[in-house]
Parts: C-alpha cells; sequence; structure tokens
C-alpha cells in the first residue's frame, strides 16, 4: 500500500514540473521595427495661407527647428512685409525691417498683435510633424492604419492632415490646415529637410 501511495505522489509531482516547464516564455525582446521619435532639428520651407475675419493672403515660411530653439523667415506681403521670428520656449524676438524690435514671453500674443492672426507656435512645432504637443491635453485624434496621424483637436484647434512625404524613415505632413473659431492656417511644406 504504501508502495502504491508513494507511485501517486512521485506521478503527481512529475506531472507537476513537466507542466512547469512547458510553459511559454514571456518574450521581453523590444520590438526593433518601431521608428524613434521624430527628430527635433529641422527646417522646412513652406506656403502659409491665413485667412481670418479681418484679412486672408500667404507668406512663405523657412522655419529651422533646433530642439526648442527656432528662426522663422515670413516673406510675403501678409502682415505687412518681411520678418524674422526667433527665439525659444521662454522668449520671442521679432524683428522688421525699419521697426521696432519686438520681444515678449508670449509667442502667440506677440505673433497676434504684430500681424493680426493667431500662430501657435509652441502647438506647431510638434503639430507639423504630425505629433501632438506632449504639454497640451488631446480632446480626439484620428490615425490611419499605419498609425499617421489624420486628424487632431488640441488646444482648441483642430488640425487636418491630408497629405505626407517621406523624409528619411519618418512620415512628414506636407498639407496641414488648422481651424480655431474664424481662423484658419492651411500650411502647404514644399520641402523638409532634417538637420
Amino acid at each position: 500500500m504504501r508502495h502504491f501511495i508513494f507511485s501517486v505522489i512521485a506521478t503527481l509531482l512529475l506531472a507537476g514540473c513537466t507542466q512547469l516547464t512547458t510553459q511559454p516564455e514571456i518574450n521581453t525582446q523590444i520590438d526593433k521595427t518601431a521608428l524613434p521619435a521624430p527628430p527635433e532639428q529641422w527646417k522646412i520651407t513652406a506656403k502659409l495661407g491665413v485667412k481670418v475675419p479681418q484679412q486672408s493672403g500667404s507668406v512663405t515660411l523657412i522655419w529651422e527647428q533646433m530642439d526648442t530653439s527656432y528662426r522663422i523667415r515670413v516673406q510675403g506681403p501678409l502682415g505687412q512685409g518681411n520678418a524674422m521670428i526667433y527665439g525659444n520656449e521662454d522668449r520671442i524676438v521679432i524683428k522688421r525691417l525699419g521697426k521696432p524690435l519686438l520681444t515678449s514671453d508670449n509667442a502667440n500674443a506677440l505673433i497676434k498683435n504684430t500681424f493680426g492672426w493667431s500662430f501657435p507656435l509652441d502647438e506647431l512645432r510638434f503639430w507639423i510633424r504630425g505629433l501632438p504637443n506632449p504639454n497640451s491635453a488631446i480632446t480626439s485624434k484620428k490615425q490611419n492604419a499605419s498609425g499617421t496621424l489624420e486628424q487632431l483637436n488640441q488646444s482648441n484647434w483642430v488640425i487636418n492632415y491630408s497629405r505626407h512625404q517621406k523624409v528619411g524613415q519618418w512620415e512628414f505632413p506636407s498639407k496641414i490646415v488648422a481651424q480655431k473659431e474664424e481662423s484658419r492656417l492651411t500650411m502647404i511644406i514644399r520641402q523638409w529637410e532634417l538637420l
């Protein structure tokens, strides 16, 4: 009888060990196909169309972004001619030929007061790359099957992406339409350059 009980216990223990060794292993490897975050150093040449109740028109933008610092050349008749906008997260400077230098710690307000139209600079450096601003809440967003952003609702702006272009290993927007109340910005990006 003891021999029988010992045989049953041994069989159960061996069955338990077998079950332990046949458990599937957890895959801890990182997905190597995932792309890194888009670069934060880039340059674009773009046409910006602006439509607000008081005016409408277009300018050419040459925008260089180096992490949080930027330099944007505005060329065209909208907003009284050419201007250079430069700064970082803490300060903005607007330089126009024959006019006093303007500076502020509020980029959006200074641009609106100077040119007469809204230009959400802090958010646009992310939106231009097809990313939400990580510092603001997202109301909603839509992506296509490949994960590319098609629409974003953030900071009371609705941003639609209708065209993209391949730049290195990334898909960057080439047409962006941003709308907030009666303000509408249409940006056609003609050239992307990674710095």
